[in-house]
């Protein structure tokens, strides 16, 4: 699946965008020394262990997986960078990342 170039914005319903920021909420922090977001260590553990399963349950044993660990983790750091650098060009100092 190609990666869009630019920010884009989806139609979600009311519950579930209190949903994707109360997540965000429990699982983003901002480090203090680089004001970078990170993804909380206990809940970076949980969120592997998730892919690692979804990976798994989309798999049977005569097919190879379409998704790898590494392939989620990259897009999940590509999603906090990009959200950082989007807000830094509209002047934000902290964004969250969903």
């Amino acid at each position: 699946m190609a990666l869009p170039k630019s920010p884009i914005s989806i139609q979600v319903s009311p519950s579930t965008y209190v949903l994707i920021m109360k997540l965000a909420e429990l699982s983003v922090t901002t480090d203090l020394v680089t004001n970078d977001l990170r993804i909380k260590p206990g809940v970076q553990t949980i969120l592997d262990r998730l892919y690692t399963d979804l990976i798994t349950a989309n798999t049977t044993p005569t097919t190879t997986p379409t998704t790898t660990l590494a392939e989620l983790q990259k897009l999940q750091a590509d999603g906090l960078f990009e959200a950082q650098e989007i807000n830094k060009e509209a002047g934000y100092e902290k964004v969250m990342a969903c």
